[in-house]
């Protein structure tokens, strides 16, 4: 287009054109009368969790293995209890174990005081840690919980991610060196700014994969993709919130033109105004990034649970006190009778 406009083909050039010093030798360009900035989207669909997914998610890594490690100690415990002190067949301990972290009654109730307030100690660790992932759980299930996605443009960088976009944003793009060595899908399709969008959509290949578009891109075909009956819920593109480059875009006319003045009156008339603003407003529905930056989901981990570990701490030191003086006891059966009982 603008060179339509240098051979006098034409005389006024609009569309997605930004400023640069090469177009500036072909034309002369307004103010800017549209800011916007092109950023990565992914698809939702690839991201949401699937069912084995959603039963670990409620609790981190070292949750899981702090759970592990209390179940251990505390069959250990209970085994070391049996094996030392004089009361005996009281069931299989494995068993009562895990029916205890289960929720459910013990087999067999331990005659032992030293047992009994292990047990106690284990039984009220266990129903804290069972209402906090059960209410994690239900509330995975009821909301759409996504695996984590690309935090920033240096994590897509760094792992590869393949990048669904149009041939004019992979000419901005092909400015910035540090995705210039990133493996890029260009779909144009019939020329329209959503296309790649939707060509992602149809044909998803698993998460290493980004669409790289303007910012207004993505807002309408996240409405346009819940108003529509055959798609809505679907195809919704979760956008990252680092601008990957940031754009300012303006009209050209012929170098010189004497209308320069007169549409550069025009366009600050409009952005003083408010009209571009309330276009914006109208045209684009931005409530999907205000829930996106508002709603954060927080995973129980260490910090949020470490109370329950530490009244399981104490649990086991009182039991194993107890388990001492039971043990000092034998010895002396004037103190049996405070301690074993029958």
């Amino acid at each position: 287009m603008l060179q339509m406009l240098h051979s006098n083909q034409a005389d006024l050039c609009v569309g997605g054109i930004r400023q640069t010093v090469e177009r500036s030798t072909l034309g002369t360009s307004t103010h800017n009368y549209l800011q916007t900035s092109v950023r990565f989207g992914v698809l939702g669909t690839s991201y949401e969790l699937t069912s084995l997914d959603i039963l670990f998610f409620p609790f981190r890594t070292s949750i899981w293995l702090a759970i592990g490690v209390v179940f251990a100690l505390s069959f250990l415990m209970q085994l070391t209890m049996d094996r030392l002190l004089p009361l005996r067949h009281q069931g299989c301990l494995v068993l009562n174990v895990l029916l205890v972290f289960v929720g459910m009654p013990m087999a067999a109730f331990p005659r032992s005081i030293a047992k009994r307030v292990h047990c106690i100690m284990l039984i009220l660790y266990t129903l804290l840690i069972r209402t906090m992932y059960q209410g994690m759980l239900y509330h995975l299930i009821r909301t759409r919980m996504l695996n984590r996605l690309p935090q920033s443009l240096d994590e897509v960088v760094a792992h590869n991610y393949e990048v669904v976009l149009s041939s004019g944003i992979s000419d901005v793009l092909a400015e910035i060196p540090a995705i210039q060595q990133m493996r890029f899908h260009v779909a144009d399709g019939d020329g329209s700014l959503m296309h790649p969008l939707y060509y992602l959509a149809h044909n998803p290949r698993g998460q290493r994969q980004v669409v790289a578009a303007t910012l207004e891109t993505f807002l309408l075909y996240n409405q346009l993709s819940v108003k529509s009956q055959m798609e809505q819920g679907i195809h919704q593109f979760e956008i990252m919130s680092q601008d990957v480059i940031y754009l300012q875009m303006t009209m050209y006319l012929r170098k010189h033109s004497f209308l320069i003045d007169a549409f550069n009156e025009h366009i600050m008339w409009m952005r003083s105004g408010g009209l571009l603003a309330v276009w914006e407003r109208w045209e684009l529905d931005e409530v999907y990034l205000r829930d996106v930056r508002t709603t954060t989901y927080r995973i129980f981990g260490i910090h949020e649970l470490y109370i329950i570990f530490v009244l399981m701490l104490i649990g086991l030191m009182l039991s194993t006190l107890l388990f001492c003086l039971e043990r000092i006891s034998l010895r002396f059966p004037r103190f049996q009778r405070w301690f074993l009982t029958e």
